[in-house]
């Protein structure tokens, strides 16, 4: 199936001809626009070449990054759609894969594993593993071990089913 980019991925407010990149760490990146059926479609291609190639899992990462001059298929800034694109993101991956090797009932695993880096509500209907971030390696109360023990709890209380923490080096 061959999409168009201006299909796949968002694009600049000022300009509906103009790519939204940004720069993240050393890369020029683009964000997939979950909001068009098409673009949803293509990336489960991508998906399926994953699956062929024998992968059965991932993570999915920068989700919070939305550009908010971004604007989506449906028409919205990237401030609206902030919250919206990991739930999006998740959605079409947990549709492919439930698609691929049907819903998994028992109490265990699927085939299958990703987990995520970010959310909104409704997340934990589409992913069972979270991750809660990057944390600083000490007792600082806003990215040290205190939040990332707050941040276990929170998602436990929706039933994540599994939380996955890193913390390495704590003096």
């Amino acid at each position: 199936m061959c999409v168009g980019r201006k299909e796949i991925f968002r694009y600049n407010t000022n300009s509906s001809e103009n790519l939204k990149t940004f720069c993240y760490s050393a890369f020029i990146v683009s964000q997939v626009d979950y909001s068009n059926p098409a673009a949803a479609k293509w990336y489960t291609t991508q998906l399926d070449r994953a699956i062929k190639a024998g992968f059965r899992g991932w993570m999915y990462d920068y989700g919070e990054y939305t550009p908010p001059d971004s604007v989506s298929y449906e028409g919205h800034d990237g401030l609206y759609m902030h919250n919206l694109f990991p739930l999006q993101h998740q959605k079409t991956c947990h549709d492919y894969l439930v698609s691929r090797f049907g819903n998994w009932s028992s109490k265990y695993a699927p085939d299958y594993v990703f987990y995520v880096g970010s959310g909104y509500i409704g997340s934990q209907k589409y992913t069972w593993a979270h991750w809660t971030g990057d944390p600083s390696a000490d007792w600082n109360k806003a990215s040290g071990l205190p939040v990332q023990l707050q941040a276990s709890l929170n998602l436990a209380r929706p039933k994540q089913m599994i939380v996955l923490v890193t913390k390495a080096g704590l003096q």
